[in-house]
């Protein structure tokens, strides 16, 4: 079970995630922001806090995480709320509910989560597929290094980009 300075944490993680999701950015950029912010904040590692929104919730992975937050979003919060009393202590289920009902984040005079900084990015997304081997190496990079899929990938390919842009030119 989480404790509530566990929890605390966790929801200061929710709320500076959704403030930077509501400027723009995808949801494993605004997730790794708001960890990071709240370690910092702590004076504990990343994993310290990752650790405790995934694994201390019993998620699989950080793909699973991910589907709770966008669904959060998108105006569903029941799989993250029900995913946070599973895993606490009943007391700490008033916390939570508060924290749903009436977002801290949202309000003008709540400056409690403190303000977002973000780098003002704009992104375009593209598809694309892989042949299966590849894409089992790529999970398995994702594994060994704890970076997610999405983040190596853009990564790569940034960086693949720009070295193509310095050979061209």
């Amino acid at each position: 079970m989480l404790n509530s300075n566990t929890i605390h944490q966790l929801l200061e993680v929710l709320a500076i995630f959704y403030k930077s999701h509501s400027r723009g950015n995808p949801v494993n950029r605004s997730y790794h922001e708001a960890v990071r912010r709240v370690a910092q904040k702590y004076g504990v590692t990343y994993q310290t806090i990752g650790d405790g929104c995934r694994r201390r919730l019993k998620l699989l992975d950080v793909g699973q995480l991910y589907t709770f937050l966008q669904r959060w979003i998108e105006g569903d919060p029941h799989g993250l709320i029900t995913v946070l009393k599973n895993n606490t202590d009943s007391h700490n289920h008033e916390e939570i509910d508060r924290f749903f009902k009436d977002p801290p984040f949202l309000s003008n005079h709540s400056e409690e989560y403190g303000p977002v900084q973000i780098n003002a990015i704009r992104a375009e997304t593209f598809s694309f597929q892989l042949p299966e081997k590849d894409a089992r190496i790529l999970r398995a990079i994702s594994e060994i290094s704890g970076t997610p899929v999405p983040e190596i990938l853009t990564q790569i390919v940034t960086k693949s980009i720009r070295d193509k842009m310095k050979e061209l030119a």
